[in-house]
């Protein structure tokens, strides 16, 4: 006990006093910083420099936010210099800028070849007019018909009319010539400028005769002179424009006449008078890119010949005038025409006389029979009336009523026409004895050598009911305003 009451009083309070030291401390170092921290700062950019000094902290923000106002008005107020823009670059700015509904871009160019790269420093090949030649296919055998034919034109007269009409691939050696010209700047032109026809005779023995160049067949235009393309000039090196501007014309406004030549209208009372030639067309059909080729020849054909056709074009030389071509081939660059080789020979054509005769009368008592001729004469057919005894022949060359083309109301008027058949009379039988229908019919028969040097007979009861002698004359009788 007494040992306890003998501790000291520091003994008994040193905790107490190492608290109050330790509050003395803090105090002390607490008013040191705040004795010692900064009233004012000095505001910097973000390079280090001084924007303003000694500013109080409570102000830097604001002092901060100025400074970027005014950089801002700086900017603004900040002019350029700007080159002025080209009135074409404008315009292509304003065309790019267009909202387009359909989203699809504008090509804003001609249209052109897709760019290729070249073969650097490769000089480019020019090909010559045999590379082009050589694509060219000959032209496939025509198609022929023939015609007995009344042309509206002086003097009036028949014509047996030959037609042949074929299918051309235009458009495969358009793009053959295109690939061939590929890497030129000669353009990429198929320019026909002639269709040759050449005809053959059929000889006996089955030879033919040489061939030779017709001179085809055109309607005039409306002064009455021919229609004929224009010739393109030689180039002589200098004239070049006008030379380029015939072969334009031609490729522009010649083509449908060279290529589908017109002819004259034709006379046939029968359908109405005067119509278009192209009734006695049968044009083929044609797929794309192929062109139909006709032509007309009046002028060969003889009644009762064989004949055969055939056909080669010629093309205008798209390298005439070329420089391109003229430095390398001169002669090349004067080459006119480019010609195709002649196609296959048509199948034979032919046209016979179209003359029929029927037995419409019987005279036993002067030994006689009576006939009946029908020929086609100026686009319709006429009739004549002929009486003939054994040994004679049957139809002669007669006038005819014919209905003029060219007279007014229906006008009639007579013509020489050929009513000859060919054919011979030889026996007459007065009491031929027939079964029609079951019946017996006593009738006239008449043996005749026909022109085909064959026997045959007409019998009197059948010719009178012939549908085609029906058929005849019903279109007499309408060419002749019956």
């Amino acid at each position: 006990m007494a040992k306890a009451d003998g501790v000291s009083f520091l003994e008994r309070h040193v905790e107490k006093f190492v608290l109050g030291v330790c509050l003395i401390l803090l105090v002390l170092a607490i008013s040191h910083w705040v004795s010692s921290s900064p009233v004012a700062e000095d505001v910097l950019d973000e390079n280090g420099r001084r924007i303003k000094k000694g500013v109080p902290p409570e102000q830097i923000d604001e002092v901060l936010q100025d400074a970027a106002r005014s950089v801002e008005r700086m900017y603004r107020s900040s002019e350029v210099p700007v080159e002025p823009v080209p009135k074409w670059a404008a315009r292509t700015k304003q065309l790019q800028d267009l909202a387009m509904d359909s989203g699809e871009t504008i090509e804003l160019a001609t249209p052109r070849q897709p760019l290729r790269a070249g073969a650097g420093g490769t000089p480019t090949k020019i090909p010559r007019p045999s590379n082009l030649q050589a694509v060219i296919p000959a032209p496939p055998k025509p198609a022929m018909q023939a015609y007995l034919e009344l042309p509206d034109r002086d003097p009036l007269a028949d014509h047996a009319v030959a037609r042949g009409v074929l299918k051309f691939p235009l458009g495969a050696l358009a793009l053959a010539w295109a690939e061939k010209l590929e890497k030129t700047n000669i353009p990429k032109m198929v320019v026909i400028h002639n269709v040759i026809v050449e005809v053959q005779q059929a000889l006996p023995g089955g030879k033919w005769t040489a061939a030779k160049a017709i001179v085809a067949a055109t309607r005039p235009g409306k002064d009455g002179k021919p229609v004929v393309p224009p010739e393109i000039p030689d180039f002589d090196g200098a004239n070049g424009m006008a030379v380029q501007k015939v072969r334009n014309d031609i490729a522009k406004n010649w083509q449908k006449h060279i290529l589908q030549p017109a002819y004259h209208r034709i006379w046939l009372p029968a359908q109405g008078g005067w119509r278009e030639w192209s009734l006695h067309l049968e044009k083929p059909k044609t797929d794309d890119g192929e062109e139909l080729i006709w032509f007309h020849d009046d002028s060969t054909m003889a009644v009762g010949g064989r004949y055969r056709y055939r056909v080669k074009l010629v093309f205008v030389n798209p390298m005439l005038t070329y420089d391109q071509v003229a430095k390398k081939h001169p002669e090349d660059a004067k080459l006119k025409f480019i010609e195709s080789d002649f196609g296959e020979w048509s199948d034979e054509v032919s046209l016979d006389r179209e003359v029929h005769f029927f037995l419409t009368g019987s005279a036993e008592m002067m030994r006689r029979m009576s006939v009946t001729v029908f020929a086609y004469k100026w686009g319709q057919w006429v009739r004549q009336g002929f009486r003939v005894q054994p040994g004679e022949p049957i139809g002669r060359q007669d006038e005819a009523a014919i209905r003029d083309p060219r007279g007014e109301g229906g006008a009639l008027r007579k013509i020489p026409a050929d009513f000859t058949t060919g054919a011979v009379a030889l026996r007459f039988d007065f009491r031929k004895m027939i079964v029609r229908r079951g019946i017996r019919t006593r009738t006239a028969e008449m043996v005749y050598l026909g022109p085909d040097a064959r026997i045959d007979a007409s019998v009197q009861a059948r010719d009178v009911s012939s549908q085609l002698r029906a058929k005849l004359e019903q279109e007499y009788k309408k060419a002749m305003g019956q």
